[in-house]
């Protein structure tokens, strides 16, 4: 999820807002709580800012918005306990809400370990139809990556690391 972060209310005429991004599984939810609580605004204007974004997913709401932001917000987390949060959240939600059906149901009949040799084993990674969510194969990098050139690319960028208080 995408959302914009301000001081005031957003509207089109506000000029200091930031973007955070709410990259999955990067304790995105305590971050919004902690913006919250030093009364920030935190908002989605566009419905289709609903679902998980990477950070250049993000870009384009940014260009619907036409103002340039402040600053990013981008959580991330420890590829190795960042995989582990997706292997155990992948066993525990139901998978119509994980989009996991495949993993719901394989990940609690193998070790952790042998889902990161999975991830390794590029025959199995790029079979088609593992899962609904690409969450659980892709690369944390796919998340944080940013596009190359842009007129709107924040003047700060603030990566958060997940031991975030």
């Amino acid at each position: 999820m995408t959302f914009f972060v301000s001081k005031t209310t957003l509207t089109q005429n506000t000029t200091d807002y930031g973007v955070f991004v709410h990259v999955p599984k990067c304790a995105g939810s305590a971050i919004q709580t902690y913006l919250k609580k030093y009364h920030l605004n935190i908002s989605r204007p566009y419905g289709s800012m609903n679902h998980h974004r990477s950070f250049c997913e993000s870009i384009a709401f940014i260009e619907r918005f036409r103002k340039k932001p402040k600053f990013a917000i981008i959580p991330w987390r420890n590829p190795l306990e960042w995989r582990l949060s997706i292997y155990n959240y992948a066993i525990r939600e139901n998978p119509d809400i994980s989009f996991m059906p495949l993993e719901n149901k394989t990940f609690p009949k193998i070790t952790f370990e042998q889902y990161i040799e999975s991830l390794l084993d590029i025959r199995i990674c790029s079979s088609k139809g593992l899962s609904r969510s690409e969450l659980p194969w892709n690369t944390m990098w796919s998340w944080l990556v940013q596009p190359f050139s842009n007129s709107l690319m924040p003047d700060k960028i603030y990566l958060v690391n997940s031991s975030f208080p």
